[in-house]
């Protein structure tokens, strides 16, 4: 593993994924007081996985997250050598991620069926607010926990027939377990890299030379889709792209050199050369149009 830090340089980085916790560490070079230095520590279900913006080193991807629910948000950019590392470290993060979701989810609040041990059961109080029941205050039982409850605290069934009384706390508890046994198909992740480069929905595409920061030149087959993310091919027969910009917000410049625009993303610039003034005329028009474009919003999908 390897980290890119905000100078774009890179450093070797060990990463151990366990049930609760992943940690980001170095290895030392004098092994006094152990082998491994700690650099980052993410507490696994306060942690995100986010696919990588970084056209050159293309195996890249974020980890965001805290060591702790009221912790600093650390974001880092890690990279491997091969795709097949890359999905093997990600599968294993977010199968970790998933399974501390579910324990969460199984931990969850509730009242015992058996009013021998419900003791607020028989109880002169209400089982939420306690507040004490009165002749202006009468108690209202849940046909579930056996948990009584002023007509404030049981929630808007407390007008149905007394045997079909459910108190808001058991509503909610089965609510949860309903969201939880629905969510169980949905734990697949989605790889966002795995779009063929021939498809439909593109805006232009083709082969460009392509050079990011370390000033290496290498051509790579660029898709700019409709969804204003340019996606980076080893060639146009790939079945998946090798990385994905965001190209909403970029800036976006012509160059003195024939056929050549630049990119700047964030603290990153790309240059890349087309191989003809048609090609570069329709590359600058579609980058600029994309580029102030702006992203649907939850309010505007609804909208529509």
């Amino acid at each position: 593993m390897k980290i890119s830090s905000k100078y774009d340089k890179t450093e070797e980085r060990h990463l151990f994924v366990f049930n609760d916790i992943i940690l980001l560490a170095s290895e030392r070079s004098i092994t006094l007081g152990g082998k491994f230095r700690v650099r980052a520590i993410f507490d696994v279900y306060y942690t995100n996985i986010c696919e990588g913006d970084n056209l050159e080193r293309e195996n890249s991807f974020y980890l965001r997250g805290c060591d702790s629910q009221n912790g600093p948000t650390t974001r880092i950019e890690l990279f491997t050598e091969t795709s097949s590392e890359k999905k093997e470290i990600i599968d294993s993060i977010w199968a970790a991620i998933m399974e501390m979701q579910q324990r969460k989810k199984s931990f969850t609040t509730s009242f015992s069926n058996n009013s021998l041990t419900s003791p607020r059961t028989e109880r002169k109080c209400c089982a939420k607010c306690e507040a004490d029941f009165t002749w202006f205050i009468s108690s209202i039982a849940c046909t579930r926990c056996n948990q009584r409850y002023c007509k404030k605290c049981f929630g808007h069934r407390r007008q149905d027939h007394k045997r079909l009384r459910i108190c808001e706390e058991c509503v909610k508890q089965y609510n949860e377990k309903r969201r939880s046994k629905e969510s169980r198909g949905l734990t697949e992740r989605q790889n966002l890299l795995e779009v063929s480069a021939i498809t439909d929905d593109y805006v232009v595409r083709g082969n460009l030379k392509f050079k990011g920061p370390s000033g290496k030149t290498v051509t790579r087959f660029f898709v700019l889709r409709k969804n204003f993310c340019l996606y980076s091919y080893l060639d146009e027969e790939a079945d998946s792209a090798l990385a994905m910009l965001p190209i909403s917000g970029c800036e976006i410049e012509q160059l003195q050199e024939k056929y050549s625009f630049s990119i700047r993303h964030l603290n990153r610039i790309y240059t890349f050369t087309s191989q003809t003034d048609t090609e570069h005329a329709e590359w600058m028009a579609a980058l600029i149009l994309s580029a102030n474009a702006q992203l649907p919003t939850e309010d505007s999908r609804k909208s529509a």
